[in-house]
């Protein structure tokens, strides 16, 4: 999948792809959903983390440009208690000293703010200062620069830091060529997107039938 967006390496054809939710959502605890409170547990009875990691690791060597970490925390993995975006054993530790991943890494949408899963406690600010001192380079959904500047202003955060994070996405941002041309052609777009092949057509019709 991340060749078939991206292409053998990125580029201004590609689609900049974030592989989520870093380590893997599938051991849940009690089978519950991470964006409610009674989810934000993972659990590994089977001291299996290993197996987990496997499409990671491949996803790693194909060159993914941004990797998402889980809302929920690692039981029994770290004795952190916070969500994976906050837990620098996860963020810096697994991902980035253990498989070696360099590229982005985006968190979910509003753990800040919606789902601030073992840091419930911590303010805004606080959470921001967390997750960016665990490893992450991008808050999702939460447009809200202010804070980091702030952070930065009074001390509370190395300017270094936010410059490793801004050097990762830029190096997306070029290797895309949306600094050299961020347009795309009208008439490129409406010979490639909405129009999907016969075959595929067919695929979606018989899918569609079998369900009825």
């Amino acid at each position: 999948m991340v060749r078939g967006f991206q292409g053998p390496e990125l580029g201004p054809r590609s689609v900049a792809l974030t592989t989520k939710h870093f380590p893997g959502a599938g051991p849940a605890s009690g089978g519950q959903d991470a964006h409610f409170p009674w989810g934000k547990e993972q659990v590994y009875p089977g001291r299996n983390l290993e197996y987990h990691l496997l499409p990671w690791k491949a996803a790693i060597q194909a060159g993914t440009a941004m990797i998402m970490p889980l809302l929920r925390g690692a039981e029994g993995v770290t004795s952190a208690g916070v969500g994976m975006a906050y837990d620098s054993g996860i963020v810096t530790g697994l991902l980035r000293e253990k498989l070696g991943f360099t590229g982005v890494v985006n968190s979910d949408t509003g753990i800040t703010t919606g789902m601030p899963w073992g840091v419930e406690a911590l303010s805004v600010r606080e959470r921001y200062r967390k997750a960016i001192e665990a490893g992450v380079d991008r808050l999702g959904g939460d447009p809200t620069p202010e804070i980091v500047v702030d952070l930065v202003k009074s001390g509370g955060l190395p300017e270094a830091r936010v410059d490793e994070s801004a050097r990762r996405i830029l190096r997306v941002l070029f290797a895309l060529g949306l600094f050299e041309n961020p347009y795309v052609s009208p008439t490129r777009r409406a010979g490639r997107c909405a129009r999907p092949s016969s075959r595929r057509r067919r695929t979606s019709r018989s899918v569609a039938r079998s369900c009825c």
